[in-house]
This record gives structure tokens, C-alpha cells and sequence, in this order.
């Protein structure tokens, strides 16, 4: 297969995915005319999709990888506080935000 034929299917597949499951007015037709599609029997006439669990589980998600990356953060604050002596800088930080943020551009954390 030529490589311009690669790349003219790898643009439609591409194309029918976000046609699939981007998330607007068809979105929920195209859900089910995919499942239809799959399996033997099609889903009942008025069937609805509800996009809500996915949203949900994306913010949980997301929210678990800010607070892992920020726990993370903090902790290589702390290795800096320790490794300069300013043990008491560490309960400071944990109980203030400004001064915690202070403190990651003082020692070029991001």
C-alpha cells in the first residue's frame, strides 16, 4: 500500500473517531448507531446515551494526578527545607499557600 494510501486511511480513522465521540449533538446517535453496529441485537427504539460517568471519572482523574503531582512537589520542598536546615519552614509552608508558593520559586520547583 502506498504511503499516501496510509495516510488518507489513518486521516479517515481518524475522523471517524472524533465523529464517534466528540461530544455534541450527534454524539449520542453516533454511540448508538456504533453499538447497533457491534452487536446482534440493536438497543430499543428512544434508547438515550448519557455522558456523565465518563465526565465524572475524567475529573476524578484528573483531580487524582493533581493532587499525586502536587504531593510530589511539595515533598521535593521539603527535601530542600531539610537539606538547608529551615525544618520549621516545612509546618509553615503546609499551613500557608502564599508562603508554600514563595518557596517553590525560591528553590525552582515546578
Amino acid at each position: 500500500m502506498s504511503e499516501n494510501r496510509k495516510k488518507e486511511n489513518r486521516e479517515c480513522k481518524n475522523s471517524v473517531f472524533v465523529d464517534l465521540f466528540y461530544e455534541n449533538e450527534s454524539a449520542a446517535e453516533n454511540d448508538i448507531a456504533l453499538y447497533n453496529a457491534l452487536h446482534d441485537e440493536p438497543l430499543p427504539p428512544g434508547t438515550t446515551v448519557e455522558f456523565e460517568e465518563g465526565e465524572r471519572l475524567g475529573r476524578e482523574e484528573g483531580e487524582r494526578a493533581g493532587r499525586e503531582k502536587e504531593q510530589k512537589r511539595f515533598a521535593a520542598l521539603a527535601a530542600k527545607l531539610i537539606e538547608a536546615g529551615r525544618n520549621e519552614d516545612i509546618i509553615k509552608a503546609a499551613q500557608n499557600f502564599e508562603f508554600c508558593e514563595t518557596l517553590y520559586k525560591e528553590y525552582n520547583i515546578e
